[in-house]
């Protein structure tokens, strides 16, 4: 009887998962009020505690053939709680991306008007994902506390400060400590679970400060070590903001992060959830073309010039396409 209760279960939570699917891609639907678009999200979020607890007992209740059944619901309510949960976080990150854009430029040095925006409005938001169970709740405040800090640090390595000055430097890096600390703060009142985020940015500070090549270095593998995810390129980004040009420095500093990339596996073994620095692209660095290339092509008076011989990485072409026969 159980088995086949399951069963019966399964299938209509499989019919379930595909109209909820075809409920968020309706466009239609996406010209509801927001209030209203968010509470039924919410609705069918909250549907699937109970319905995956019924699952469990009745495969508790039933053969070992059941599994199958178990699995196949348990897929079916992932799938729409990860489907919400998206569609949450999008419209939520919407209403947020005007106050991230304002982040790391002068005016963030000596005003806490983004990162105020962006607390507040967490914060007034949250109040309706309350309404949520405390399973799906949890899962989707993690998530937001992973990518409020991805999208704080993205204008960070994406360049758009650079330190000229050890003073420069250390405001920044207090700068960084002020917000990080504020961060943290809001999401411990939202009750994240996702604590294995709040060093990320103080670390990034750390590392922007310090002045010694031992003790970057030393930061770098602890960034390295509790982030698998990073990359040479994003410490690559991180020396070039604090204006870091010495090559010796930068290579013994890089090494720690190529060595440590090598020992730990990467990113290869970070799971989704876990992942931090993977969703934060940086921009290339340009290739230097070497002087004999160069000599014979251009006269001497043209090589002095400073940037001449740095261009821009070429892009790989695309396949051209086929005339059109006339």
């Amino acid at each position: 009887m159980a088995h086949c209760c399951l069963g019966g279960l399964a299938e209509f939570l499989q019919s379930f998962q595909q109209r909820v699917e075809r409920f968020h891609e309706n466009p239609g639907v996406r010209e509801l009020p927001p209030d209203t678009y968010i509470s039924r999200t919410i609705t069918l979020v909250n549907c699937g505690p109970p319905l995956r607890a019924l699952a469990e007992r009745l495969a508790r209740a039933g053969p070992l053939e059941s599994e199958p059944a178990r699995e196949a619901a348990a897929s079916a309510l992932d799938r729409v709680t990860r489907l919400c949960h998206r569609v949450l976080a999008d419209l939520l990150f919407q209403e947020l991306q005007p106050h991230f854009n304002k982040l790391m430029r002068r005016k963030w040095l000596s005003s806490s008007e983004a990162l105020d925006g962006i607390v507040g409005t967490l914060g007034a938001q949250a109040l309706a994902l309350r309404r949520l169970q405390d399973e799906p709740y949890q899962a989707l405040v993690a998530e937001l506390h992973r990518r409020a800090l991805v999208e704080y640090v993205r204008p960070l390595l994406r360049g758009r400060l650079r330190c000229r000055s050890a003073r420069t430097r250390s405001r920044v890096a207090g700068r960084l400590r002020e917000d990080a600390a504020q961060l943290q703060r809001l999401f411990r009142r939202l009750e994240s679970q996702a604590s294995w985020l709040d060093a990320v940015v103080p670390h990034l500070a750390e590392v922007l400060q310090l002045e010694d090549t031992p003790s970057i270095q030393v930061e770098v593998g602890v960034l390295v070590r509790d982030y698998p995810d990073i990359r040479r390129k994003h410490v690559a980004a991180l020396l070039d903001i604090r204006g870091l040009r010495n090559a010796a420095a930068r290579h013994e500093i890089l090494a720690v992060a190529r060595d440590l990339e090598l020992s730990e596996g990467g990113a290869l073994a970070t799971p989704r959830d876990r992942a931090f620095f993977a969703d934060i692209p940086v921009p290339r660095p340009p290739f230097c073309l070497g002087l004999p290339l160069l000599l014979g092509r251009l006269p001497l008076s043209r090589l002095s010039r400073p940037g001449l011989t740095c261009l821009p990485r070429p892009r790989p072409t695309s396949p051209a396409r086929p005339r059109a026969q006339l």
